[in-house]
């Protein structure tokens, strides 16, 4: 999985994935993909602790649902754009 950030006071984060990788991400916030993308939508997705996960989330003031995109038999593209003047920053997430 590649990334990068495109852009100043409007960016975009871009995904390149590999087939078989999947990035998830909050319902309705993708800005474009390519053909190979896939989308599954749910509420139980991301490691977000069950039913509770989903209450938290949803009080927190976030989506009840969450997207998989994932890349299905060839590379894929996907890419999230800012809807307000700002900033992405990149922050390195280690796997649990």
């Amino acid at each position: 999985m590649n990334h990068r950030i495109i852009g100043t006071t409007l960016p975009v984060l871009e995904f390149q994935l590999a087939p078989g990788e999947s990035v998830v991400a909050v319902s309705g916030e993708l800005s474009w993909m390519s053909a190979s993308i896939t989308l599954q939508t749910s509420a139980q997705l991301g490691g977000t602790g069950g039913i509770f996960g989903v209450f938290r989330r949803v009080a927190g003031g976030g989506s009840l649902f969450l997207t998989r995109y994932s890349a299905q038999g060839a590379p894929g593209l996907l890419a999230f754009a800012t809807r307000v003047p700002g900033h992405i920053l990149p922050i390195a997430v280690t796997p649990a």
